[in-house]
């Protein structure tokens, strides 16, 4: 990039964009409207593996799923929400410090859920503080998510070019927009202002334009 074309292109012509907000943005690493298109979240979290209780390793954000045995509310100094989970090769201990009471009732004895969250020592084991969470029956078929199943071959200017096959190509565009846009809401970085990705398509250069 020339150095007219840097200035052309810098991130503080973006509405919203101060000096301050640019220092911040620079000290991640985003000088222009590119790099700020081009910065992935710090943490890609994958949520397309299950793994099981007695295998979580500690400090690894991941994914959970088994039955709640058993739900309650405890005050310790301050009150605490214990959910006890079990998939079948360990049990784990879902602790929360805030919540409201429809929480609790919803995770209810002998239903199924599923976690997102790092896994921490706790008193009676492993323990995850506050996960992202699904609750559902044991009949339910709940879906895992894919991984983005794609080759990245190139950039060009403000463009990333994959390559896919087709069985693939919805599930991909769709992973792929969702990573790219999250980027202004993930809660490692400060952006303040929305990031709009279009997706096109086609057998070739030509018909992907």
């Amino acid at each position: 990039m020339t150095e007219a074309s840097s200035d052309l292109h810098s991130i503080e012509n973006l509405k919203g964009v101060g000096p301050k907000s640019a220092s911040s943005l620079n000290n991640l690493g985003i000088f222009t409207i590119p790099d700020a298109v081009f910065h992935l979240p710090f943490r890609y979290e994958d949520r397309s593996f299950i793994t099981p209780i007695s295998e979580a390793n500690y400090q690894t954000p991941l994914l959970i799923e088994g039955e709640i045995m058993k739900s309650t509310v405890v005050f310790r100094g301050r009150r605490m929400l214990f959910s006890e989970i079990y998939d079948g090769t360990g049990r784990l201990t879902m602790r929360m410090f805030n919540f409201a009471m429809a929480q609790h009732k919803a995770l209810e004895e002998g239903k199924m859920i599923r976690c997102f969250g790092t896994i921490t020592p706790g008193p009676n084991g492993k323990q995850m503080i506050h996960p992202q969470y699904q609750v559902f029956e044991k009949d339910d078929t709940i879906e895992v998510e894919k991984k983005i199943n794609a080759k990245m071959l190139l950039q060009i200017h403000d463009e990333l070019v994959f390559e896919s096959s087709i069985k693939d190509q919805k599930n991909n565009e769709k992973l792929i927009k969702n990573v790219m846009t999250s980027v202004s809401s993930s809660e490692h970085h400060m952006f303040s202002i929305p990031l709009e990705v279009s997706i096109k398509s086609g057998y070739n250069w030509g018909e992907a334009h």
